[in-house]
């Protein structure tokens, strides 16, 4: 055995404790025993937080590693290991405090800059070591929330936009070390940076006044700055609500109109530039010169609340705020369809004999002192009269209808305005009665579970016109009946028999007929003969 390591120690000089900014000195010391004359090289190892900073290897029995300027990022645990041939030893860890974080530093894009511009700050810790915290402040009146911003650098950016109204910003940032019980460093330098407007806040103009009573020429203008220290281009519009009423790319717009009262409202002046925009609005209040005239319609003939074809009617439109006199200076037009224009007599009135062909909408308009006002919508359906159905049976595949099928019939009204009921009728009694919400024919479906479900059928139409209803031609329907036996009778010595049938009703309608038969096995049968009940009255 040439040696052995007997202990290691690592010592902190000036002291465990030093402020930010001064050199640190660590002295690893080995005490080794060895034979005479023998020489060892050996390798030392500096470990900050069980990271490798440095190593040396050398035959002294100590090593030393000094940092320059120590940071507070180079507070931690330290120690030292020493390897020799294949012996090797590690110091107990000690933990040196670095106290007194230096203020970062800040720096800015730019000094000047405009509403809408952006602008980019940097904070910066040059001596310390990632990862770290950055706070940002921006102070326009009063220091805002800070903006943190983590980092794995020893710097990080934060980009601001301008707003309107910044006139002289301030930017300050501070950093935070991911080391416990470490505190925020000071404020950086303050950098300042100065708002020059592209251009102004517009101003908004109402005449006659910001209160008028409609009929009167109102008058919008908007005017607009431009800063002489820039040159971009600036654009103008007035919006009402989310309408753009006018726009220009010059410093002043006007727009002006007739007003209503739906001209009421917020007028917003609003100047756009490249990264910037300004509004002003204007509130705008419009008295009503009179109100918007109502459409009524009154039927000549009141037996129903339906209009025929035929019909009178008279029409008014009517002013609210207006006397009988007033009423009768002033041009009143009907409108119907949103098309013709028909000039009402003096006092809004209209009398017309109404056609089918008069349905439609209708609304009046007058106009007073400019202003022209239009009544709510009235709907006018007017009820043509129904004509004669046609009744039609439906057969599948041409076969005639077996008692126990489904027989059935369709009906149709050539004209009239719908709703059409439709009413069918067998023997003169109503079987069903169906609603039709357009033109289009009905269908009838009816069970022939008995033979009197044969006979004649027909259909009814009738609709709101109240002098309207119209009934088919007779359609009579044959239903093939099943042979029901009713008599067998054996007569020996007379060459007839007979069957009384008691008690007739509708019920036993049909066709009659007999047999006869005999040993000579062959069968013989007379003519149908079609019976109906008759039913007294």
């Amino acid at each position: 055995l040439d040696f052995t390591i007997n202990r290691i120690e690592l010592e902190a000089f000036p002291s465990l404790t030093l402020k930010n900014g001064d050199n640190l000195q660590l002295k690893c010391l080995v005490n080794i025993a060895k034979i005479a004359d023998f020489v060892l090289a050996s390798t030392f190892t500096f470990y900050k937080d069980d990271r490798l900073i440095h190593n040396v290897t050398t035959t002294s029995s100590q090593a030393i590693y000094i940092i320059q300027n120590a940071s507070v990022s180079q507070s931690g645990l330290y120690k030292c290991r020493i390897n020799a041939d294949s012996r090797h030893k590690t110091s107990e860890e000690i933990k040196v405090k670095v106290t007194g974080l230096s203020a970062p530093l800040i720096s800015i894009t730019k000094t000047e800059v405009s509403e809408g511009d952006e602008i980019t700050v940097t904070c910066e810790a040059p001596n310390e070591e990632p990862p770290m915290t950055f706070n940002f402040y921006k102070t326009v009146k009063e220091k805002g929330s800070p903006k943190k911003k983590q980092s794995n650098n020893n710097y990080a950016e934060n980009t601001y936009e301008i707003k309107e109204g910044e006139s002289i910003l301030h930017f300050e940032c501070t950093v935070k070390l991911m080391i416990e019980d470490e505190p925020e460093s000071p404020l950086s330098r303050r950098q300042t940076v100065t708002v020059v407007e592209p251009f102004s806040t517009p101003t908004i103009t109402v005449r006659p006044s910001n209160n008028f009573t409609e009929g009167a020429v109102m008058e919008v203008t908007c005017t607009v700055q431009k800063s002489y220290r820039r040159s971009e281009e600036v654009s103008i519009t007035l919006q009402k609500g989310n309408q753009i009423l006018k726009a220009s790319t010059s410093e002043r717009l006007t727009y002006s109109q007739v007003a209503t009262v739906s001209d009421m409202g917020d007028y917003t002046c609003k100047a756009e530039g490249k990264t910037a925009s300004k509004t002003t609005t204007a509130m705008v209040k419009v008295k009503e010169l009179f109100p918007r005239p109502r459409l009524t319609l009154k039927l000549t003939n009141n037996k129903t609340e339906f209009i025929n074809d035929g019909d009178g009617v008279g029409l008014e439109c009517s002013v609210s705020s207006l006397s009988p006199q007033e009423s009768s200076k002033q041009d009143f037009y009907l409108i119907v369809n949103n098309g013709e224009r028909r000039h009402m007599r003096r006092g809004g009135k209209f009398l017309m004999r109404l056609r089918s062909t008069d349905s439609g909408d209708y609304k009046c308009e007058v106009t007073i002192a400019n202003i022209t006002k239009t009544s709510e919508q009235v709907q006018v359906k007017v009820y043509a009269p129904v004509t004669k159905p046609e009744l039609k049976q439906i057969l599948r595949g041409n076969k005639m209808v077996v008692l126990g099928d489904t027989l059935i019939l369709t009906c149709r009204s050539p004209t009239g305005t719908p709703p059409i009921v439709y009413t069918l009728y067998r023997e003169g009694e109503p079987l069903e009665r169906k609603e039709m919400k357009d033109n289009s024919e009905v269908t009838f479906m009816v069970n022939t579970t008995k033979l009197h479900d044969l006979g004649h059928y027909q259909c009814n139409a009738s609709n709101r016109n109240h002098k309207s209803s119209a009934l088919s031609e007779v359609l009579n329907v044959m239903v093939i009946g099943i042979e029901i036996l009713l008599r067998n009778v054996t007569e020996t010595d007379i060459m007839h028999a007979q069957h009384i049938v008691s008690l007739f009703t509708k019920e036993k309608d049909g066709t009659y007929f007999c047999k006869a038969s005999n040993k000579a096995n062959k069968i013989a049968s007379s003519k149908s003969m079609e019976v109906k009940g008759l039913i007294n009255i």
